[in-house]
């Protein structure tokens, strides 16, 4: 009986530890670049931006494109990965670096949200193709459609089945991986999101964008709009992106 006794309290001390690690793990923010300096200025990079949204302290971060390491998979929970201003198809290091790091989370259950840049650069890891986008860059509000499938996704739980997002980019995934399931898009952007491995997303659009920050993003690249005052003029408050970000942080 007393054998009985000390091996089921050892159970209970390897569960009680089990989830204390459990408990110490963090949401890992990739920044895979910097937004514009005015923004920076006003503490709303993009890592901001993000835990703006999301409202945890429990976070790490790190700047890759700056050379920052990634940390071991066991510490970390769920991974986000940041837009950038610069394109998957440039030859630095510090992609490839990233690049192989993604590949080694890919059968852990480890929820990862690509978010533009990181959207692309993920469609690219999982053998997928990201390019220039043959009509330009899509730059402001769009309205985005769900599949079928995204209509049933958690991550989309609670969202219409036609939505706003904020959107900014020149490259796109033109063709997603194989194993990919698509999740939303529009008729500019047929991949305007996706899912593999069962919780790896990738989101063409910025859900941790507020209007007034699409708006500097507009201004910024107002030669690269053709109806510059209509886009502009369009932009309104929405909250599709709040709930997106909520989604995620609870898979």
């Amino acid at each position: 009986m007393i054998g009985n006794n000390t091996f089921l309290l050892k159970e209970i001390k390897d569960e009680n530890k089990k989830e204390e690690i459990e408990m110490n793990k963090k949401i890992l923010i990739i920044q895979t670049g910097d937004a514009y300096d005015e923004l920076v200025n006003r503490n709303l990079n993009f890592h901001d931006m993000i835990l703006e949204r999301i409202k945890t302290n429990q976070y790490i971060l790190s700047k890759v494109f700056k050379g920052e390491k990634l940390p071991d998979y066991q510490d970390i929970d769920r991974v986000i990965i940041t837009g950038a201003h610069s394109m998957v198809t440039d030859e630095d290091s510090w992609i490839e670096y990233l690049s192989h790091w993604l590949l080694g989370i890919e059968n852990r259950n480890i929820p990862v949200l690509g978010i533009c840049y990181g959207h692309q650069l993920l469609a690219q890891v999982f053998n997928g193709v990201t390019s220039y986008h043959s009509n330009g860059p899509e730059i402001g509000m769009t309205e985005i459609k769900l599949t079928n499938r995204g209509e049933k996704d958690k991550l989309f739980q609670g969202i219409e089945s036609t939505f706003y997002g904020y959107v900014t980019h020149s490259q796109s995934a033109i063709k997603l991986p194989k194993e990919a399931i698509l999740l939303a898009y529009n008729d500019f952007e047929p991949h305007q999101s996706f899912k593999i491995k069962g919780c790896i997303y990738g989101v063409q659009f910025h859900p941790e964008f507020t209007a007034d920050i699409i708006k500097i993003y507009a201004i910024n690249q107002k030669d690269k709009i053709d109806s510059f005052d209509k886009t502009y003029n369009n932009i309104m408050e929405i909250t599709s992106g709040i709930k997106i970000l909520e989604n995620f942080m609870n898979l």
